[in-house]
């Protein structure tokens, strides 16, 4: 059975891309996970940000020619065994727009606090789904949008290590 991770951002030009791109290309991702994208206020169309296709490159990651940016809907939501947003305000949208996700929905961060050092023998979904801890600014990601290629590295970067520990958390890397 194939699972579905979706990543949720504010314009998905940015956060959200990345993290779809880089866990698509992640090294041992297994074939039981896929990986989609969107954002809560989206600039449907738009490529991804230049600063960051640059990022990603150095990840061995083309952007040209890929999608452009969605809009989340409900279809995105119905296909999710897991909702990973950048910000407690992302988290919130999707909660408030598809109360069904509420339990399936938090931030890339708080998964990979959870999934840092899980029990033995925890399965990663659900340690995820059944965090009822309250958010606080911590959890969030700031947005680098236009604050230059560097700012881009950096939160490429950062997404790329929390990815390392939230795929092995759930299981998504051999």
């Amino acid at each position: 059975m194939t699972r579905h991770l979706l990543f949720v951002c504010h314009a998905n030009i940015v956060r959200s891309r990345a993290a779809e791109l880089l866990a698509r290309d992640y090294d041992g991702v297994n074939g039981d996970w896929e990986f989609d994208s969107a954002g809560v206020h989206a600039l449907t169309g738009h490529p991804v940000d230049t600063d960051m296709g640059q990022a990603l490159a150095a990840y061995g990651i083309d952007t040209a020619g890929s999608r452009g940016a969605r809009q989340i809907d409900g279809d995105h939501i119905d296909a999710a065994d897991l909702i990973l947003t950048f910000e407690r305000a992302h988290r919130d949208f999707v909660v408030r727009n598809f109360p069904v996700a509420a339990r399936r929905t938090l931030t890339l961060r708080r998964a990979a606090q959870l999934l840092e050092n899980p029990p033995r023998r925890a399965e990663g979904v659900s340690l995820c789904v059944n965090d009822d801890r309250a958010y606080t600014e911590a959890d969030d990601f700031a947005d680098p949008v236009g604050l230059g290629p560097a700012a881009a590295v950096a939160a490429a970067a950062e997404i790329h290590q929390l990815l390392a520990v939230t795929l092995r958390g759930i299981g998504a890397i051999r």
